[in-house]
Order: structure tokens, then C-alpha cells, then sequence
């Protein structure tokens, strides 16, 4: 039984670690003084600068604000964000089922690819682009598109994200073999979920009437989904104990 628990807290903190966000910086251990504090010093003078005093107050970006988006670009924006997500779940089912042991997890990893492949399609509606990048261009894709400096486009990072998430998450699951594999990638499953459900409460919020009937039938189904994964932790658990006992 601790083995098993064990597995469950080892899944739950790689897909924590998977679904971090990506370009999160870290912060530098200490800060150089500023100009400010420089000038604060005895003997140093304050700095002239041409910027309006109220300067603070205004927001810098190098890009284009997402608040002058219309309406039907929010909504694309939306449902593209959501769309990658449920695409990126079902391309992992299809991976689970190829190489899960229990019969229960395979067949929650093919509803998995089912019914998250069905609602990628749905919302891809409103946002066509909305896909993952090809199983052979994956980590080479989103290294070489950083290396060119391409302009910031919130659903081209998106798409990175969710595409490079799928590779590492790949590559962290096939390391594991038989039972370890079916609880890493179920324990995985109830964060994930988790996350989903709270991602797409969220994004409803400024979506339009029609899409969000969508994303409320995606939340619907994610609940269910989570629910599930509960009840197989537990099989697994159960199996797992069976098996020492009989031994």
C-alpha cells in the first residue's frame, strides 16, 4: 500500500512539474540597485529623464494589448487555448492505451483519446489553427520557432506549450513500465483534470453564449473524468494489495 502511494504522490508531482507555465521566469538572487537608490546616495545626482512623470502608470508592452481583441477574436483565442489542451489529452490517451497493463486504465486512456479528440474538434470551430504540431516535429518545431525571434503570438505559444508538453510527457511515462506506468499516467490524470476544469471556469467567463455552452459541456465531462480517475487509484491500490497478499 505505501508503494502504491508512493506512485500516486511520484505521478502527482511530474504532472504538476509538466503543466507549470512554460515561460515563468525565476526571479535573480539579488536585484542592482536603481537609479532611484543610486541617486539617493550622498554626492550622487538624480538622473534626468524625458519621460512623462506619470510614466509608471503606463503599461509597456511590445506587442499588441489582447484587450483591443473583438469579441469573435476572443472567442477564438478561447477556444483555441482549450481546443489544445483537450487535443494534447487525447494524443497522451492514445499514447496510455498502447502501453497501459490494466485493462481499466486502457480503456479510461481510449475514452481519454475519444471524447477529448471529440471536443478539440468542437472548439476548433472557432479556432482552426488550433492544433498540435506533427509527432516528428515537436521539440524540433518549438526549438528552431525560438531561435527565429518570431513576433509574440499568444496562440503560437499556446501551441508550443501544449505541443512540447505532450513530447515531455511522452518521455516521462515511457520510462515506466507494467503498473507503475498505469498509476503514473491515472495520478497524472487527476491533476490534469483538475487543472482543466479550473482553466475553462475561468475562460467562460469572457467567452461568448454560444461557446460557452461549449466549454460547459467540456467541464461537465472533465468532472466526470476526474471523478473516474478516483475510483481506478483506487482498483489499482486495491489490485496491488490483493497481489502482496496472496504472495
Amino acid at each position: 500500500m505505501m508503494k502504491t502511494l508512493g506512485r500516486v504522490a511520484g505521478a502527482l508531482a511530474l504532472a504538476t512539474l509538466c503543466t507549470s507555465p512554460a515561460l515563468a521566469q525565476q526571479a535573480p538572487a539579488q536585484q542592482p540597485k536603481t537609479a532611484a537608490a543610486k541617486a539617493s546616495q550622498p554626492g550622487v545626482a538624480a538622473p534626468r529623464s524625458n519621460q512623462p512623470s506619470n510614466d509608471r502608470a503606463i503599461p509597456r508592452t511590445a506587442n499588441k494589448p489582447v484587450m483591443n481583441q473583438t469579441p469573435a477574436q476572443v472567442d477564438q483565442m478561447i477556444a483555441g487555448m482549450l481546443a489544445l489542451c483537450n487535443e494534447e489529452e487525447a494524443m497522451i490517451g492514445k499514447f496510455a492505451a498502447d502501453h497501459a497493463k490494466h485493462d481499466d486504465v486502457k480503456t479510461f486512456a481510449n475514452m481519454m483519446a475519444k471524447e477529448h479528440g471529440d471536443m478539440a474538434k468542437q472548439l476548433q470551430k472557432w479556432a482552426p489553427e488550433a492544433t498540435l504540431m506533427g509527432h516528428d516535429n515537436r521539440t524540433a518545431a518549438t526549438d528552431e520557432t525560438s531561435k527565429s525571434k518570431m513576433p509574440f503570438d499568444p496562440m503560437h505559444v499556446h501551441q508550443q506549450i501544449a505541443t512540447r508538453s505532450l513530447a515531455s510527457t511522452e518521455k516521462s511515462l515511457i520510462a515506466k513500465k507494467g503498473a507503475d506506468f498505469d498509476m503514473a499516467y491515472i495520478g497524472s490524470q487527476c491533476v490534469v483534470h483538475q487543472q482543466m476544469i479550473d482553466k475553462a471556469s475561468v475562460l467562460r467567463q469572457y467567452a461568448s453564449p454560444d461557446l460557452q455552452s461549449a466549454i460547459d459541456k467540456g467541464i461537465e465531462s472533465a468532472e466526470s473524468h476526474l471523478a473516474h480517475t478516483h475510483q481506478i487509484i483506487d482498483k489499482l491500490a486495491q489490485a496491488e494489495k490483493g497481489g502482496k497478499t496472496s504472495e
